[in-house]
């Protein structure tokens, strides 16, 4: 298999993994809220449905938030450690 190649089938399945990993977190929240809206109907039930839901949402949301700050480029950002947004309006972050 060519180098180049490889490359162009690591983004595809990293495509693919994104897209799935927001299936995830919405399937959870789909779940979460007809749980609510069953138990809003007056179900118990409900609520044993909202807590299926929410490791769904809690998985997918957090490989989400882990691969969307793997692709950000640290490299521009500060790396010293005051904290931002308080020296004044010149900082460059």
């Amino acid at each position: 298999m060519p180098q180049g190649s490889q490359s162009l089938y690591v983004r595809i399945i990293s495509i693919f993994a994104r897209i799935a990993l927001v299936g995830l977190f919405c399937l959870g929240l789909a779940i979460i809220g007809f749980g609510i809206y069953s138990a809003a109907s007056g179900r118990m039930v409900g609520l044993v449905v909202s807590a299926i839901g929410i490791p769904f949402t809690a998985i997918g949301g957090y490989f989400l938030w882990a691969n969307y700050l793997a692709d950000i480029d640290w490299s521009e950002h500060s790396t010293d450690n005051t904290i931002t947004g308080l020296d004044g309006p010149d900082d460059d972050f």
